[in-house]
Protein backbone atom coordinates (compact mmCIF):
# COMPACT_ATOMS: atom_id res chain seq x y z
CA UNK A 1 0.00 0.00 0.00
CA UNK A 2 1.45 2.87 -1.34
CA UNK A 3 1.46 6.30 1.05
CA UNK A 4 -1.61 8.55 1.88
CA UNK A 5 -1.71 11.56 -0.63
CA UNK A 6 -3.06 14.86 0.60
CA UNK A 7 -3.94 17.89 -1.44
CA UNK A 8 -3.52 21.18 0.26
CA UNK A 9 -6.10 23.51 -1.15
CA UNK A 10 -4.83 27.56 0.11
CA UNK A 11 -6.89 30.52 -1.72
CA UNK A 12 -4.74 32.87 0.09
CA UNK A 13 -0.61 33.22 0.85
CA UNK A 14 -0.58 32.10 4.52
CA UNK A 15 2.64 30.95 5.90
CA UNK A 16 1.32 27.96 7.56
CA UNK A 17 0.28 25.68 5.41
CA UNK A 18 3.98 25.39 4.34
CA UNK A 19 4.85 23.83 7.85
CA UNK A 20 1.31 21.72 7.52
CA UNK A 21 2.84 20.43 4.02
CA UNK A 22 6.33 19.80 5.95
CA UNK A 23 4.82 17.91 8.86
CA UNK A 24 2.07 15.73 7.11
CA UNK A 25 5.16 14.50 4.92
CA UNK A 26 6.74 13.69 8.20
CA UNK A 27 4.30 11.62 9.12
CA UNK A 28 4.31 9.60 5.72
CA UNK A 29 2.09 11.59 3.32
CA UNK A 30 2.67 12.43 -0.22
CA UNK A 31 1.47 15.89 -0.56
CA UNK A 32 0.39 17.81 -3.28
CA UNK A 33 -0.68 21.25 -3.28
CA UNK A 34 -3.18 23.57 -5.23
CA UNK A 35 -2.40 27.17 -4.21
CA UNK A 36 -1.54 31.33 -5.28
CA UNK A 37 1.29 31.87 -7.27
CA UNK A 38 4.38 32.82 -5.05
CA UNK A 39 2.81 30.83 -1.80
CA UNK A 40 5.23 29.23 0.54
CA UNK A 41 4.00 25.71 -0.74
CA UNK A 42 5.89 26.26 -3.65
CA UNK A 43 9.03 26.95 -1.44
CA UNK A 44 9.07 23.63 0.44
CA UNK A 45 10.62 20.05 -1.30
CA UNK A 46 7.33 18.24 1.17
CA UNK A 47 5.40 19.19 -1.44
CA UNK A 48 5.52 16.84 -4.56
CA UNK A 49 3.18 18.73 -6.88
CA UNK A 50 1.91 22.10 -7.56
CA UNK A 51 -1.48 22.90 -8.96
CA UNK A 52 -2.19 26.67 -9.85
CA UNK A 53 -5.18 28.04 -8.69
CA UNK A 54 -7.33 30.76 -10.18
CA UNK A 55 -9.89 33.14 -8.13
CA UNK A 56 -11.63 33.97 -11.21
CA UNK A 57 -12.20 30.21 -11.74
CA UNK A 58 -12.20 28.41 -8.83
CA UNK A 59 -14.02 25.80 -9.24
CA UNK A 60 -12.19 24.68 -12.71
CA UNK A 61 -8.66 25.24 -10.93
CA UNK A 62 -10.37 22.52 -8.15
CA UNK A 63 -11.59 20.35 -10.46
CA UNK A 64 -8.42 19.83 -12.35
CA UNK A 65 -6.14 19.39 -9.14
CA UNK A 66 -8.59 16.74 -8.08
CA UNK A 67 -8.52 14.98 -11.22
CA UNK A 68 -4.96 15.27 -11.76
CA UNK A 69 -3.77 14.48 -7.56
CA UNK A 70 -6.40 12.08 -7.21
CA UNK A 71 -6.27 12.34 -3.35
CA UNK A 72 -7.25 10.54 -0.52
CA UNK A 73 -7.77 13.41 1.47
CA UNK A 74 -8.49 17.05 0.71
CA UNK A 75 -7.14 19.61 3.53
CA UNK A 76 -8.95 23.48 2.87
CA UNK A 77 -5.91 26.05 4.62
CA UNK A 78 -8.55 28.96 4.92
CA UNK A 79 -11.95 29.40 4.78
CA UNK A 80 -12.46 30.03 1.13
CA UNK A 81 -10.72 27.20 0.01
CA UNK A 82 -13.26 25.28 2.27
CA UNK A 83 -16.42 27.25 0.98
CA UNK A 84 -15.18 26.95 -2.39
CA UNK A 85 -15.19 23.37 -2.05
CA UNK A 86 -18.13 22.98 -0.10
CA UNK A 87 -19.84 24.87 -3.74
CA UNK A 88 -17.92 22.16 -5.70
CA UNK A 89 -19.76 19.25 -3.69
CA UNK A 90 -22.85 21.38 -5.66
CA UNK A 91 -21.15 20.48 -8.80
CA UNK A 92 -19.72 17.19 -8.80
CA UNK A 93 -21.64 16.09 -11.65
CA UNK A 94 -18.75 18.01 -13.89
CA UNK A 95 -16.67 14.82 -13.06
CA UNK A 96 -18.85 12.49 -15.05
CA UNK A 97 -18.30 8.89 -13.93
CA UNK A 98 -16.07 9.94 -11.13
CA UNK A 99 -19.15 11.68 -9.73
CA UNK A 100 -19.86 10.05 -6.20
CA UNK A 101 -15.93 9.24 -5.74
CA UNK A 102 -15.96 12.67 -5.65
CA UNK A 103 -18.59 13.30 -3.45
CA UNK A 104 -16.97 10.57 -1.04
CA UNK A 105 -13.77 12.50 -1.11
CA UNK A 106 -15.03 15.63 -0.03
CA UNK A 107 -17.65 14.07 2.70
CA UNK A 108 -14.24 12.21 4.12
CA UNK A 109 -12.32 15.54 3.85
CA UNK A 110 -15.16 17.93 4.79
CA UNK A 111 -17.67 16.33 6.81
CA UNK A 112 -21.06 15.27 5.23
CA UNK A 113 -23.32 17.81 3.17
CA UNK A 114 -26.26 17.89 5.75
CA UNK A 115 -23.59 20.29 7.83
CA UNK A 116 -22.75 22.86 5.78
CA UNK A 117 -25.29 25.11 6.62
CA UNK A 118 -24.18 24.80 10.19
CA UNK A 119 -20.73 25.64 9.05
CA UNK A 120 -21.61 28.96 7.02
CA UNK A 121 -23.13 30.18 9.79
CA UNK A 122 -21.52 31.78 12.92
CA UNK A 123 -24.92 31.94 14.63
CA UNK A 124 -25.83 28.66 13.72
CA UNK A 125 -22.41 27.14 15.04
CA UNK A 126 -22.85 28.94 18.43
CA UNK A 127 -26.39 27.35 18.78
CA UNK A 128 -24.84 24.03 18.10
CA UNK A 129 -22.06 24.65 20.74
CA UNK A 130 -23.93 26.18 23.38
CA UNK A 131 -26.47 22.86 23.03
CA UNK A 132 -23.74 20.41 23.71
CA UNK A 133 -22.96 22.34 26.80
CA UNK A 134 -20.22 25.00 25.77
CA UNK A 135 -20.21 28.23 27.16
CA UNK A 136 -20.55 30.87 24.22
CA UNK A 137 -21.54 34.52 24.20
CA UNK A 138 -25.08 35.31 22.98
CA UNK A 139 -25.48 35.81 19.74
CA UNK A 140 -28.10 35.83 16.75
CA UNK A 141 -27.98 36.24 12.83
CA UNK A 142 -29.17 39.79 12.10
CA UNK A 143 -30.03 41.59 8.54
CA UNK A 144 -31.01 44.83 9.33
CA UNK A 145 -29.92 48.12 11.29
CA UNK A 146 -32.98 48.02 12.73
CA UNK A 147 -32.74 44.39 14.11
CA UNK A 148 -28.98 45.10 15.62
CA UNK A 149 -30.50 48.30 17.22
CA UNK A 150 -32.94 45.92 18.79
CA UNK A 151 -30.55 43.85 20.06
CA UNK A 152 -28.08 46.72 21.32
CA UNK A 153 -31.24 47.61 23.76
CA UNK A 154 -31.65 44.19 25.24
CA UNK A 155 -28.20 43.52 25.72
CA UNK A 156 -25.93 46.33 25.42
CA UNK A 157 -22.51 47.56 24.67
CA UNK A 158 -19.92 46.66 23.62
CA UNK A 159 -20.89 44.41 20.96
CA UNK A 160 -18.88 42.19 17.96
CA UNK A 161 -20.21 42.58 14.69
CA UNK A 162 -19.62 39.26 12.28
CA UNK A 163 -19.75 38.50 9.05
CA UNK A 164 -20.08 34.82 7.40
CA UNK A 165 -17.12 33.28 5.16
CA UNK A 166 -15.30 35.96 6.74
CA UNK A 167 -11.86 34.99 8.44
CA UNK A 168 -8.73 36.42 9.74
CA UNK A 169 -10.58 38.84 11.95
CA UNK A 170 -11.21 40.64 8.43
CA UNK A 171 -14.99 40.70 8.80
CA UNK A 172 -15.23 41.82 12.59
CA UNK A 173 -16.02 44.87 14.27
CA UNK A 174 -16.53 45.86 18.01
CA UNK A 175 -18.88 48.47 18.11
CA UNK A 176 -19.02 50.30 21.37
CA UNK A 177 -22.18 52.66 20.21
CA UNK A 178 -25.06 53.29 18.03
CA UNK A 179 -23.13 55.81 15.21
CA UNK A 180 -19.78 52.55 15.75
CA UNK A 181 -22.80 49.81 14.58
CA UNK A 182 -24.27 51.72 11.81
CA UNK A 183 -21.13 52.02 10.43
CA UNK A 184 -19.47 48.42 11.38
CA UNK A 185 -23.02 47.15 9.17
CA UNK A 186 -22.96 49.37 6.32
CA UNK A 187 -19.31 47.94 5.47
CA UNK A 188 -20.18 44.51 6.92
CA UNK A 189 -23.46 44.08 4.88
CA UNK A 190 -21.77 45.67 1.64
CA UNK A 191 -19.92 43.86 -0.99
CA UNK A 192 -16.07 44.88 -0.89
CA UNK A 193 -15.68 48.10 -2.77
CA UNK A 194 -13.38 48.34 -6.38
CA UNK A 195 -10.50 50.39 -4.54
CA UNK A 196 -10.65 47.46 -1.85
CA UNK A 197 -10.31 44.64 -4.54
CA UNK A 198 -7.52 46.64 -6.34
CA UNK A 199 -5.69 46.86 -3.41
CA UNK A 200 -5.87 43.42 -2.22
CA UNK A 201 -5.15 42.61 -5.66
CA UNK A 202 -2.07 44.76 -6.91
CA UNK A 203 -0.62 45.37 -3.04
CA UNK A 204 -1.44 42.03 -1.67
CA UNK A 205 -1.63 39.90 -4.61
CA UNK A 206 -4.71 38.37 -3.52
CA UNK A 207 -7.28 38.39 -5.69
CA UNK A 208 -10.10 36.08 -3.77
CA UNK A 209 -12.16 39.43 -3.31
CA UNK A 210 -12.86 39.55 -7.49
CA UNK A 211 -15.76 36.74 -7.07
CA UNK A 212 -17.49 38.35 -4.41
CA UNK A 213 -17.03 42.12 -6.36
CA UNK A 214 -18.35 41.05 -9.46
CA UNK A 215 -21.16 39.10 -8.26
CA UNK A 216 -21.96 42.01 -5.53
CA UNK A 217 -22.48 39.69 -2.97
CA UNK A 218 -23.65 40.91 0.68
CA UNK A 219 -22.75 38.52 3.24
CA UNK A 220 -25.05 38.07 5.86
CA UNK A 221 -24.04 38.57 9.52
CA UNK A 222 -24.69 37.83 13.54
CA UNK A 223 -24.10 39.89 16.48
CA UNK A 224 -22.36 38.61 19.41
CA UNK A 225 -22.23 39.60 22.58
CA UNK A 226 -18.30 41.39 23.83
CA UNK A 227 -16.31 39.10 26.11
CA UNK A 228 -13.38 40.47 27.63
CA UNK A 229 -10.10 38.61 27.65
CA UNK A 230 -6.92 37.75 25.84
CA UNK A 231 -7.34 36.52 22.14
CA UNK A 232 -6.86 33.23 21.59
CA UNK A 233 -6.18 31.28 18.12
CA UNK A 234 -7.20 27.29 18.52
CA UNK A 235 -6.58 25.08 15.75
CA UNK A 236 -8.38 21.91 16.10
CA UNK A 237 -7.82 18.32 13.57
CA UNK A 238 -10.51 16.11 13.87
CA UNK A 239 -11.50 12.51 12.18
CA UNK A 240 -14.76 11.30 11.89
CA UNK A 241 -16.32 13.52 14.91
CA UNK A 242 -13.22 13.00 17.01
CA UNK A 243 -10.40 15.13 18.10
CA UNK A 244 -6.86 14.20 17.18
CA UNK A 245 -4.90 17.00 17.67
CA UNK A 246 -4.90 20.36 19.36
CA UNK A 247 -2.96 23.67 19.21
CA UNK A 248 -3.65 26.84 20.86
Amino acid sequence: MGKPKVLLAATCRWLFPARLARALADAGCGIEAICPSGHALAKTAAVIRLHPYSALASSRAFQRAIRKSRPDLIIPCDDLAAEQLRILYTRAEAFGPDADPVRNLLDRSLGPRASYPVIESRSELISVASSEGIRVPETAPVSSLAEIERWLERHGYPAVLKSNGSSGGQGVRVVTDLPGAQRAFSLLSSPPSIARTLKRGFVDRDLTLVGPLLRQRRPSLSIQKFVAGREVTCTVACWNGEIRAMLI
